[in-house]
């Protein structure tokens, strides 16, 4: 017979409440706007799209994320979009409801696409995605 002892920790617990806290503030930043992915040279975190080509926009819904836990949020369902022009995916941007830039990644590490060959008309969907916030310990 195996036991397990369970520790009651309320720091732990204060610290992931916080995290998942920050974490909604954060997210709900988002509501209502998009999820952009773009062919070409990605540029600093927040500045323009320079020479990028912006192949897709999908549409965020409001609320964008369910609540956090454990540090981790996922998307609500996103609405497929039709491509706006062809490319290599390689960057992607999450955009408030007003256009401002909030959040960039890459092709590959922040966001894994089954293909990042785009067509342009192409339908292009995503089913969710999530946001982890690393362990409090």
């Amino acid at each position: 017979m195996t036991t397990a002892t369970v520790f009651h920790d309320p720091e732990y617990q204060q610290l992931a409440a916080a995290r998942d806290s920050r974490l909604t503030a954060i997210l709900r930043t988002l509501d209502g706007g998009a999820l952009q992915i773009f062919a070409g040279t990605r540029p600093e975190p927040g500045e323009p799209e320079a020479d990028a080509v912006q192949l897709v926009e999908l549409p965020l819904p409001a609320p964008a994320f369910r609540e956090p836990a454990d540090g981790r949020a996922e998307s609500h369902p996103l609405q497929p979009a039709n491509a706006t022009a062809a490319g290599t995916a390689s960057w992607w941007r999450l955009v408030t409801a007003d256009g401002r830039p909030a959040i960039d990644g890459s092709v590959g590490v922040g966001l894994r696409l089954n293909s990042t060959e785009v067509a342009r008309g192409a339908t292009f969907s995503i089913n969710s995605f999530a946001f982890t916030f690393a362990s409090v310990r």
